[in-house]
């Protein structure tokens, strides 16, 4: 493509958002202006006849994009008026133009501008969206240096002694409008505007400091520090200062590394395995605990699993919520517990929300859960009494030895049949 193609496109791409920015009363008066001009402009040339009115195209087509057809097509019969009987052919001599002359220029004008609005309209919710995002990245580094981001912590427990085992770490933004809104409301926007590595950094920052003082108040009570789970997002994961910046995070908090768990979904490890792997690799020798989250979803990283330094795995939501009406998902779920002990890995369901899913769980052999059912996230004053009780969840004999243990094969196998007889229950 040439080389002014591009240019156009790229001045063509920051018209059209520029366009969308303004807000609507900003529009109004952006074509009022322009329309004025315009018909200032040709007056003062002398008229119609020495300075054809085309620069009422400019904002006929501004109309077009920022607002539609019918806003372009009102624009045009506006303008028609004041390049036609409210514009002299000769200002000197106050000659007017003739009826056809102005008739045919707002027919023109009225087919452009709608013409444009239809040519635009495919283009306008992706560069909406764009906008919309660049907004939202805008108002978070806003709500940083304000204060409004926070953090939630969710206990993730051990069934077989109702022990904490550790927490995740979930950001939240304390809206001034819309209150507390949670990672869906604005973390894709941060991920596409790439505000989310400040957002990642503020979060493990904040983690590494309750961290510490978790650290301090379990062992006032004899009991085992909580592993703090961090997500880290493709953005972070890709980026060449990312072990560096963790290593910052580490030492200028002084938490123990080992103590930390950075997590990172599964689909963001099978897009460059090579890559991944020498990242993940590189942040294992901070000695932080590393988790793959989603796990099962990324049916192409299973032959390649093992290349990832991993320490824990977490089932991703969607199978624990088929459980019991899916035999493919009981299957699936009943497999990743073998998966993980040949792996020699850490299993952990996530979005456990009801006893059903827990029970099945149990019978399956997992130990360590997270989910609605024991806790929903919690401030970090909440957590404090979980880390010194030995055992403030409800305790349940789970199947198999070990911490995600084996299921039986009788239940394996059995899936189907097991998962029906729920269904005919309810």
């Amino acid at each position: 493509m040439p080389a002014r193609w591009r240019a156009g496109d790229r001045f063509a791409s920051v018209a059209l958002r520029r366009s969308l920015a303004a807000s609507p009363f900003a529009g109004l008066v952006v074509v009022g202006i322009g329309l004025v001009t315009s018909w200032l402009v040709v007056y003062l040339m002398g008229g119609a006849g020495n300075l054809v009115p085309h620069l009422f195209y400019v904002p006929i087509l501004f109309a077009a994009v920022r607002f539609g057809p019918v806003a372009a097509l009102s624009t045009a019969l506006l303008a028609g008026v004041l390049a036609g009987p409210l514009t002299y052919l000769d200002v000197a001599t106050g000659t007017p133009q003739e009826l056809d002359r102005w008739v045919s220029r707002t027919v023109f004008f009225a087919t452009i501008g709608v013409g444009m609005a239809a040519l635009v309209r495919p283009s306008l919710p992706s560069v909406g969206d764009d906008l919309r995002r660049r907004r939202t990245a805008g108002h978070l580094r806003q709500a940083l240096d304000a204060g409004e981001l926070f953090v939630r912590y969710q206990p993730v427990l051990s069934m077989r002694t109702g022990a904490v085992y550790g927490v995740e770490a979930l950001v939240r933004w304390d809206h001034p409008e819309f209150g507390e809104l949670e990672p869906g409301a604005f973390v894709p926007d941060a991920e596409a505007s790439r505000m989310i590595q400040e957002v990642d950094a503020f979060v493990l920052e904040d983690a590494c400091r309750r961290a510490v003082h978790w650290q301090s108040l379990a062992a006032e009570h004899g009991r085992p520090a909580p592993t703090i789970t961090v997500n880290l997002s493709r953005a972070n994961l890709e980026g060449s200062d990312v072990i560096s910046s963790v290593r910052d995070i580490l030492r200028r908090t002084g938490v123990d590394p080992g103590q930390i768990c950075l997590e990172v979904t599964e689909s963001m490890l099978v897009e460059d395995v090579d890559v991944s792997a020498a990242r993940l690799a590189g942040l294992k020798t901070l000695g932080v605990v590393l988790a793959v989250d989603d796990f099962g979803t990324g049916y192409s990283s299973l032959s390649a699993i093992h290349r990832f330094p991993v320490d824990v795995l977490k089932v991703d939501r969607a199978f624990l919520a088929a459980l019991n009406r899916d035999p493919h998902a009981d299957t699936l779920v009943g497999a990743l517990v073998l998966l993980s002990r040949s792996l020699g890995v850490t299993l952990i369901a996530e979005g456990v929300e009801d006893r059903a899913q827990r029970d099945t769980l149990v019978e399956f052999g997992y130990d360590l859960v997270q989910g609605f059912y024991y806790a929903y996230p919690l401030m970090p004053a909440e957590i404090d009494p979980l880390v010194t009780a030995a055992a403030p969840f409800e305790a349940v004999a789970v199947s198999g030895g070990d911490v995600g243990g084996e299921p039986t094969s009788e239940r394996l196998h059995r899936g189907g049949d097991h998962a029906r007889g729920r269904d005919d229950r309810r």
